[in-house]
């Protein structure tokens, strides 16, 4: 205000109070302006340094020549070898040539190693009955590493049916069973159907036929049941290895 009331005025008097009045707030104003402009060039001058640093450092040489760098020289997180840890196979597998959707269910079937009995589990196209169960096992060993040391005593002609009637099984074999087995692997055999029949749902006793004759067969003890008479799971838990 007091600059705006000062112009207004002409005589020569009031020209030199403009003066007095104006000039020291002018040259006060222009000395606070350069001050801030000098102040924001020393702020800016440091920034635009580190840019140009910057861009000549990123910049490509004018060789254009490549440089081999050290393998010192390389953080691990980008000289390091990308790994894939695989996955454990299963112990299991269904038939290559069933159809896509087929449903499977896993079967505890017993099998030999050494002169004990070991478990293996295998997938079977569902339903399995008790006579799926045992045609699994006279199939025997699948090709597979996990079964290494592993044999079956039981024949893969084998001929039999398997009747279940409140929960005992009944084996009907034909003679040729026992006369293709050594006498080491009769017991070893009939350990495998009966540990086998007995782990499935329903089973808990296993009677033997031969012809339609009932017959004796021997306990994992190596003692001998009755003629007809049942055995058992726990007749053969002496000989299990690794269930």
């Amino acid at each position: 205000m007091p600059v705006l009331w000062a112009a207004m005025l002409s005589s020569r008097r009031h020209q030199r109070v403009v003066h007095v009045f104006a000039s020291p707030y002018c040259e006060s104003y222009k000395g606070k302006t350069s001050k801030k402009r000098t102040a924001s060039m020393r702020r800016h001058v440091p920034i635009a340094l580190c840019c140009l640093l910057f861009l000549t450092a990123c910049s490509v040489p004018n060789s254009g020549a490549f440089e081999t760098i050290s393998t010192d020289e390389i953080p691990f997180e980008l000289s390091a070898a990308q790994t894939t840890v695989p996955q454990s196979p299963t112990t299991t597998s269904p038939q290559s040539s069933d159809p896509p959707g087929t449903e499977y269910e896993q079967v505890d079937l017993y099998f030999i190693r050494n002169s004990s009995i070991t478990k293996v589990q295998r997938l079977v196209k569902s339903p399995v009955d008790a006579n799926g169960t045992l045609t699994a096992l006279t199939e025997g060993l699948i090709d597979d590493a996990n079964n290494d040391g592993l044999r079956s005593a039981i024949p893969s002609t084998l001929q039999a049916s398997v009747n279940v009637d409140r929960g005992v099984a009944t084996v009907n074999a034909t003679r040729t069973f026992l006369n293709s087995l050594s006498a080491g692997d009769q017991r070893l055999a009939i350990a495998q159907i009966v540990l086998t029949l007995t782990s499935r749902p329903g089973i808990g006793q296993v009677v033997f036929y031969v012809d339609g004759r009932a017959i004796v067969v021997p306990r994992g003890r190596g003692d001998l049941s009755s003629a007809g008479e049942p055995v058992t799971f726990d007749d053969y838990t002496n000989i299990i290895v690794g269930d």
